[in-house]
């Protein structure tokens, strides 16, 4: 490596290039779905210092968030703002950024702005640890792997806590791994000052006081018990006096509910938040993971959160500095590195907290800064080291300066990239409610009029002008106009959580889940634009009854999107039903159910389209919807025909065994009739008696209209050999043939 001066430019141009990535990032996102809450906690602090909003979070973010913010002209009194009293953020929240007429980009750009030179000293920091351990190849690699991390830019870019807390525990631990370097009284009191920024910068900063009494233990272990007492109490005494001052020193009691106790603190507000924090764990959290929703957590996310949202270089350099480390023999001195990374990480896992991969956004710094002194040796040894790390440098940057400005959406290529990580992730990890600005300024760009939209997060579609067609009211309620299972022509615009089932109705967006996207980069890969050109039509929806109709047919009418149509109820265990000589319409069934449905649709193919599943929830039952479009014949999905025209009632179109115990009949309806109809069905072998029997019709009569189309299937508790069936309808309560002496005969149906 070049002059001590080479590398301080390099390292400057590091840092510069962070800032500009980051000031761009800043313009071009509007508010988060957490950032205005904490906002309205950073000015409630400059304004009075207030800590009722803090609920589960330390103040040292907002303390940073609200210093330029507060400064703003004709900012309101959060003290005057609904919900100060009851002591309700969210709605303090709404009215001071989207009811106050403030210019909200500039209000968050201002929020944003302490957060994002937080984030330089940090790299700068980062910078100085990795060189101090490697030399300055070290700190070239980790300068170039800050400068261009999606994760640290997508959250530096950002007015939260999330940031704070990495750099927090870099800061901590850096002063404390040289204190364990060379334990002077200066450095001393550097690591206890520091302890207190990172425990005050998020509540998972108090993992790092057991971190750092375990490493000032172990770096002290030659030293006597009274002196490591006397340093580790300095180090959480000065630590404690840092927290306490975030709370400008204020007491007052404190209750612990679990205990049934209430006892008297020092900053009460920070207790307070500990024990929400336990409580919102506790409870769960409702989180989109590989397709599935829950709020009890998984145990995988993190890592596959890690595996998918990590860079790849990254990733790979990790393995290569487990083994360095190890030849190196430096475990013990990098233990300030990869201890609080291992327990941060397995704290996470353990957590049922699963939102999102900032919650281990602190390893990142510690990862790129052992991972860059790990392998500097072989950069400044090996022959072919320096242009292959030139390379991978290279496209690392090309990598992220191709994503950028969405970075907070970024997810390498093991999950197909950011297009891609949808299927596994969602909430922070993608969609926080940050591209509604980026889809407005495309909407403009492409000349969209009345898009319809589906927001997430803290968002008012009023603000960037897409409040014309919202699918859901203001009280979460979807609008009477919006038909899930046939939704009308438009361009919608679409929040990756709603379409993850991140609503109340997890399913309302089903439909637009089952067809690709018409653009995802261009909003900014959080929310999807699907255009439909045409509505599909029909006449009526057939209901299966098992054991009852699912919906009422006013229900089942708004979710296809058309009136008055007719309604046919039947038993789909038994029969299936297309009426209006085969036209096109919609069946609704329930799920999980014997319904041969696979059958139907491996025959029927493009004709019957499953267009639409609604999981159980307390407003409705699970069912699914087809969509059968009238383009296919049903008569030709039965592999023995008869031209048969003298049945008065039902004209037979075909029958085919689907299994050796399983049939199917077609019949068409010629008239209607009050008799007590039902079809009979005697499956032959060899012998003259019937070798099985079924009896069965899942139509009722006053059903019927002639020109309907019916399926019949027929179970059969035998299986004989040379198989052939006959069938035919009845009156079941006289016994008699309907109309009819003689049955039809399908012989040697093929399967």
């Amino acid at each position: 490596m070049g002059s001590p001066l080479q590398f301080r430019l390099l390292s400057v141009f590091w840092l510069l290039i962070f800032m500009t990535l980051g000031l761009n990032t800043i313009s071009h996102k509007n508010p988060t779905a957490d950032e205005p809450v904490h906002l309205t906690r950073g000015i409630t602090l400059w304004q009075g210092g207030d800590f009722r909003f803090q609920q589960e979070h330390t103040p040292l973010s907002h303390w940073l968030i609200g210093s330029l913010a507060h400064t703003l002209p004709n900012l309101p009194q959060v003290h005057d703002l609904p919900g100060w009293a009851s002591r309700e953020r969210l709605p303090a929240a709404e009215a001071l950024v989207w009811q106050s007429g403030l210019d909200v980009q500039q209000l968050f750009w201002l929020g944003r702005l302490p957060i994002l030179l937080l984030a330089l000293l940090s790299g700068a920091v980062l910078i100085r640890w990795a060189s101090d351990l490697g030399g300055r190849w070290a700190g070239l690699s980790a300068g170039a792997l800050f400068a261009f991390e999606p994760n640290l830019l997508a959250h530096a870019s950002l007015a939260t806590t999330d940031l704070t807390a990495a750099a927090g525990y870099l800061l901590a631990l850096f002063t404390l791994w040289r204190y364990t370097q060379k334990p002077t009284a200066g450095r001393a009191a550097a690591a206890g000052l520091a302890l207190g920024v990172g425990v005050a910068a998020k509540m998972t900063g108090a993992l790092l006081v057991p971190l750092t009494l375990i490493i000032v233990w172990i770096a002290l272990r030659r030293t006597s018990l009274s002196t490591k007492i006397r340093h580790l109490s300095g180090f959480v005494l000065l630590a404690g006096m840092v927290v306490w001052g975030a709370y400008k020193l204020s007491a007052g009691p404190v209750t612990f509910p679990t205990l049934d106790l209430t006892v008297p603190l020092l900053g009460p507000a920070y207790w307070e938040s500990l024990v929400g924090v336990n409580s919102h764990i506790s409870g769960g959290h409702q989180a989109f993971f590989w397709g599935a929703i829950d709020s009890e957590g998984w145990l995988a996310y993190f890592p596959v959160a890690f595996l998918f949202k990590t860079p790849l270089l990254t990733l790979t350099a990790l393995p290569l500095t487990l083994v360095l480390t190890t030849r190196q023999k430096r475990w013990s001195k990098t233990m300030t590195l990869w201890l609080p990374a291992l327990v941060l990480f397995a704290f996470a896992v353990l957590s049922r907290l699963n939102i999102g991969y900032r919650h281990i956004l602190p390893i990142v710094p510690l990862l790129i800064v052992w991972s860059a002194a790990a392998t500097a040796p072989l950069i400044a040894k090996l022959k072919y080291a320096r242009p292959l790390w030139i390379t991978a440098m290279i496209l690392y940057a090309a990598t992220q300066l191709w994503i950028h400005p969405h970075h907070l959406a970024y997810f390498n290529w093991l999950a197909g990239g950011p297009a891609g990580g949808a299927r596994y992730l969602g909430d922070s990890n993608l969609d926080w409610g940050q591209d509604w600005l980026t889809a407005r300024r495309y909407v403009d760009q492409q000349g969209i009029i009345n898009p319809v939209v589906l927001p997430f997060g803290f968002i008012d579609p009023a603000y960037y002008g897409l409040q014309e067609q919202t699918i859901l009211d203001e009280n979460g309620e979807m609008r009477p106009w919006f038909s899930p299972a046939n939704p009308a022509p438009a361009t919608y615009f679409l929040s990756v959580n709603a379409l993850q089932g991140l609503l109340a109705e997890p399913d309302l967006l089903d439909f637009f889940r089952r067809r690709e996207p018409d653009a995802r980069r261009a909003t900014g890969y959080s929310i999807y634009k699907y255009v439909i050109d045409q509505q599909a039509s029909g006449s009526w929806i057939g209901h299966c009854t098992l054991p009852g109709p699912l919906l009422e047919p006013a229900v089942a009418e708004q979710i296809v999107g058309y009136t008055d149509l007719r309604h046919v109820y039947f038993d789909c265990r038994r029969s299936w039903v297309f009426p209006d000589q085969g036209g096109p319409g919609w069946i609704i069934v329930p799920q999980n159910q014997a319904v041969p449905a696979d059958w139907l649709t491996d025959s029927a193919g493009e004709a019957l389209a499953h267009v639409y599943a609604h999981r159980a929830t307390s407003a409705a039952p699970a069912y699914d919807v087809y969509y059968w479009s009238g383009e296919a014949d049903p008569a030709a999905w039965l592999t023995s025909t008869l031209n048969l025209t003298d049945q008065p009632l039902l004209t037979p179109v075909g029958a085919t065994a689907l299994s050796p115990g399983r049939w199917v009949t077609g019949w068409q309806i010629e008239a209607v009739t009050t008799e007590t109809i039902s079809i009979f069905a005697h499956l032959y072998g060899t012998e003259p008696t019937p070798a099985a029997v079924d009896d069965g019709l899942g139509l009722a009569v006053d059903q019927w209209q002639p020109g309907d189309l019916l399926l019949q299937f027929h179970t059969f508790d035998a299986v004989v050999d040379a198989p052939s069936l006959q069938t035919g309808p009845y009156n079941f309560v006289t016994g008699e043939r309907a109309a009819t002496p003689t049955a039809y005969d399908f012989e040697q149906a093929k399967r």
